[in-house]
This record gives C-alpha cells, structure tokens and sequence, in this order.
C-alpha cells in the first residue's frame, strides 16, 4: 500500500475513523462487484477503494455519512414526565425518595 494514498485520502476525509469506514464500505462494495470509479490495474480493492476516495470519485453526499465530526449534533427533546429517583407513589403518582419507603 502506498503510504501517501492515505495522506491524500486524509484531506478528503479528515477524520481516520471515518476514512476506514469509507475505505471499508467501498471495498467491500468492490468485491461484490461494483464498478471501480478509477481505472487502476493490478491493485487491490483497499488500494483501490483508497485511491477513489483520494482522487475525489464520490461526492460530498456520498461522503457526508463518513464525516464524523462535522455534523451539527442534534438535541435531545425533554422528557414528558418528571423523572424520578426513587420510585412512584402508588397513591399520588408522585416521587418518593428511596429512604422515605416504608418496608411491609
């Protein structure tokens, strides 16, 4: 393998960890058969999946479930109930501490 493939394909894809999902994804893509993208012989489908992502072969929506990292995060909704620490009161529905249970 060649060792500045990867510091090409790292300008594509800053993040390592998203850059071997991608390499992965389209090598395994290359060995059920798809199209190569570049017209490379005698390599095989990591070198070759590596030198597509490094070329600039996809697109930035091809691309963008591998960019880790730079994905607005999403926020989570509140809960619509009050949470509870301890445990429910049958009689009310409200909380009840651990330690304020009576044992029967």
């Amino acid at each position: 393998m060649d060792p500045f493939v990867t510091i090409d394909a790292q300008k594509v894809l800053p993040n390592r960890f998203g850059l071997a999902l991608a390499g992965a994804m389209r090598c395994r893509a290359l060995r059920r058969g798809d199209e190569p993208r570049l017209a490379l012989e005698g390599m095989t489908t990591q070198d070759l999946a590596l030198h597509e992502i490094a070329a600039g072969a996809f697109t930035d929506a091809e691309l963008a479930p591998f960019r880790i990292g730079q994905q607005p995060v999403g926020r989570l909704r509140a809960p619509h109930q009050q949470l509870c620490a301890g445990f429910p009161s049958r009689d009310t529905g409200t909380c009840v501490p651990p330690y304020r249970r009576t044992a029967h």
